[in-house]
């Protein structure tokens, strides 16, 4: 008689004796790492977070976490069939080195190496942009897309470019550096050290650093009112105003949404995707960015009114994409 194992709503049916495969999906940050138990029905089981260390405790405080996540459910690290990371810089993934990463201070460091020392599975690390469009491209959005370039607006900006299910990763895995693609000659100063990058235009940092100046020059914005002063004005005070109809907020994002789309159309014209689809906190503000942000992509993108339309969407995995990504870069992508 055959056994039935219960993944999710679904009956999978299993060869008597075989056993469930588990996977682990993790995303690497500045301040947390998170964490996603995955078994082989593409269900998520459980999620951990733990603070993120200097460099040194990485590693270790990564298998201390997996082993307490396993015991906790009664499961054994030998039904552990693959890990999948994202981590943040610049990451070899073919040595599973990190190469540089500015966030964790760390250069030439063997992560998958020193792990594989601890835990004898199958291990895939990557940048964690590239992995969350991964994830993005088979759990979210893009899971009925072929191609599609998935762009976080956050404290930077960040991204992946998934061609025909790849991850797109360059070189030594250094490409893919959307938020460093310079669309303004001479233009802000970026914290890579060169100026005129997307990030200094579109990331979140940049709009409150504009309207914080504007909100100087003009003492009768609401921003005051809402705020206080420019050091507290933050995303939330922000887009109160806008939706206030404050004129001064208004001409902000309305410079905001134009330089957004310059980046936005070289990207689809660059790789024509099925999709360009957007992460990060800014991207959860709805209609207020997508509808404006459509129209002058639609204008903007080459030969927009005689080929197949770019389609712009807000990510569905949010916060998860980068567990997601991981897990399916050790599950669905081992090489």
């Amino acid at each position: 008689m055959n056994n039935f194992i219960i993944c999710d709503i679904l009956y999978i049916e299993k060869e008597k004796g075989e056993t469930m495969n588990y996977y682990l999906g993790l995303d690497v940050g500045g301040t947390a790492v998170k964490m996603g138990l995955f078994n082989d029905c593409d269900v998520l089981l459980e999620k951990v977070c733990f603070p993120t260390r200097t460099i040194e405790y990485l590693v270790d405080d990564i298998y201390q976490n997996i082993k307490a996540l396993f015991d906790k459910n009664n499961l054994s690290l030998d039904d552990l069939k693959g890990i999948g990371i994202g981590f943040p810089g610049h990451v070899d993934g073919q040595s599973g080195i990190v190469v540089y990463s500015n966030n964790l201070v760390a250069h030439n460091f063997d992560i998958v190496g020193k792990l594989k020392e601890k835990i004898n599975t199958y291990i895939r690390i990557s940048n964690d942009a590239n992995v969350a469009a991964l994830g993005e491209y088979h759990f979210g959005k893009g899971k009925e897309l072929q191609n599609i370039v998935f762009v976080t607006l956050g404290t930077g900006v960040g991204g992946g470019i998934i061609v025909d299910g790849k991850m797109l990763e360059g070189k030594n895995g250094a490409g893919a550096e959307i938020g460093h693609m310079v669309i303004s000659t001479n233009g802000h100063l970026c914290s890579c050290g060169r100026r005129g990058c997307f990030e200094t235009y579109a990331s979140a940092t940049a709009l409150i650093r504009n309207a914080r100046v504007a909100m100087i020059n003009n003492p009768t914005s609401i921003l005051w009112e809402i705020a206080k002063s420019p050091e507290k004005l933050d995303g939330i005070a922000f887009f109160e105003a806008l939706e206030r109809n404050d004129k001064v907020a208004t001409i902000i994002f309305e410079q905001y949404i134009e330089d957004l789309a310059d980046g936005l159309t070289n990207l689809a014209n660059i790789f024509r995707p099925d999709a360009l689809i957007l992460g990060g906190g800014i991207s959860h503000r709805g209609d207020v960015l997508m509808e404006p942000l459509q129209q002058r992509l639609e204008k903007m993108i080459y030969g927009g009114q005689w080929n197949a339309r770019v389609e712009l969407m807000i990510s569905s995995l949010k916060n998860d994409a980068g567990i997601y990504g991981g897990y399916a870069m050790c599950a669905k992508h081992q090489k």
